[in-house]
């Protein structure tokens, strides 16, 4: 058994981690609109909070103007590779903390279902991936889709560089984070949590526009959704582009779509990872589609809400005098 000691060090690194801790660590008040403002530094994107890079640019500030208004001889956060890691692993540590206690708290299974999770928003489900290793060995260097624009208001696609057979795995969808249902039934609040390798991206430039569901359910019967990875572009990580066949809009609503959309791909969830899949004969230079469902047309995820929490999240980036950076989950409105 523990010694009362080692019990006391236990939960002191524990209430250092946390984000209440954090939040009351003396961080100066002026940090947070430093974050409203750059918030306010460029055009937001349809479906998420805050303006693209806006943690990058936060952290090339912190790091700046960091220097301890008290102390003169404190000196600024340094910005080379090692303290830049050291930040990430700190930043690490507070999502992997903000991922069991969402587990845990919101959704069925509840602290079971952490361990999945956490393989799929670090990134290891796909590195341990057998179908995803297999299409690399295939598809490397001999891609068979590609991404380019797809015409229209479309904005880009995936297309095919070969002709593709019925039931052949073509790319992955890439995880940048993920969306947890939060709440009881009627609430559509959910809690977004950034990929710990995509540091310093903040949760809210996550694109809920981007997000798909998985089989993890909430209280409320919602599903956790993936959210797409839209830095990526890569022939073998590049599902999140694939378009929709059709809109609800375009063949005269819900009933209509469900009859008469037809992807010629769809999402196949496996072992931590999400991979498109053909179901039919794709052609050379036929752009790759699947179908979002009509709940996506009918109710296109909103911009998350800006709240006191977000406010509070870029607070407590920097902790004076602690040479810490903190990425966290913040709650919002999908």
């Amino acid at each position: 058994m523990p010694s009362a000691k080692k019990r006391k060090e236990k939960k002191e690194k524990a209430d250092k981690l946390s984000p209440k801790a954090l939040h009351a660590s003396g961080t100066d008040g002026s940090l947070g609109i430093a974050g409203l403002l750059l918030c306010q530094g460029g055009d937001v994107p349809a479906g998420q909070a805050v303006p693209d890079n806006t943690g990058s640019k936060f952290y090339g500030a912190a790091c700046h103007y960091s220097a301890h208004p008290v102390d003169p001889a404190r000196q600024p956060i340094s910005s080379n590779q090692v303290t830049f890691d050291a930040h990430r692993q700190q930043s690490t540590e507070i999502v992997l903390w903000a991922l069991a206690k969402s587990a845990s708290t919101n959704l069925v299974g509840g602290a079971a279902r952490n361990g999945e999770l956490l393989r799929v928003l670090s990134g290891k489900a796909d590195g341990n991936n057998e179908e995803i290793t297999r299409m690399n060995g295939l598809y490397e260097h001999d891609p068979i889709v590609c991404v380019r624009p797809a015409g229209g208001t479309k904005g880009d696609g995936v297309f095919a560089v070969h002709d593709i057979a019925a039931g052949a795995f073509v790319t992955s969808y890439p995880c940048g984070g993920l969306a947890i249902p939060k709440g009881g039934a009627g609430n559509s609040i959910s809690e977004l949590i950034v990929a710990p390798f995509r540091f310093p991206m903040l949760a809210m430039e996550l694109n809920l526009n981007y997000g798909v569901n998985i089989p993890f359910f909430g209280q409320d019967g919602r599903q956790v959704q993936l959210i797409g990875d839209k830095s990526q572009r890569h022939h073998m990580a590049c599902g999140h582009l694939m378009n929709d066949s059709h809109t609800v809009q375009e063949l005269g609503g819900a009933r209509q779509y469900i009859e008469r959309a037809n992807g010629n791909c769809k999402p196949e969830y496996a072992n931590g990872s999400l991979i498109m899949r053909t179901k039919r004969l794709v052609r050379k230079g036929e752009e790759l589609t699947y179908n979002y469902g009509p709940g996506y047309w009918m109710d296109k995820p909103k911009n998350p809400h800006w709240d006191t929490d977000c406010a509070v999240g870029f607070s407590a980036l920097i902790q004076l005098g602690a040479d810490t950076y903190v990425t966290e989950s913040v709650s919002v409105y999908g």
